[in-house]
């Protein structure tokens, strides 16, 4: 499971999978919200080959989580999965 993370206000982007940070930084992300920008899933803009694996869940949420929140969703879909 692959959990990102981006908080401009607090300069984080941060990358999780299976429960442990792979990355994270903390430099200046910008100012203001992320806007209107295209969100592609499983492949990139214009791009011919595309993720050919099994998508199980996906959530998108505009808005801050805390890190409660985040690991709430993340051991639910844990548990439905029997991990």
């Amino acid at each position: 499971m692959a959990v990102a993370r981006g908080d401009t206000a607090a300069s984080l982007a941060a990358l999780r999978v299976n429960k442990g940070t792979e990355a994270a930084a903390t430099t200046a992300q910008g100012g203001g919200g992320y806007g209107a920008a295209t969100l592609n899933v499983g492949t990139r803009n214009g791009s011919a080959g595309a993720f050919q694996g099994l998508l199980t869940d996906l959530i998108i949420r505009e808005g801050l989580l805390t890190a409660t929140q985040t690991e709430t969703i993340v051991d639910d879909i844990y548990a439905r999965a029997g991990a």
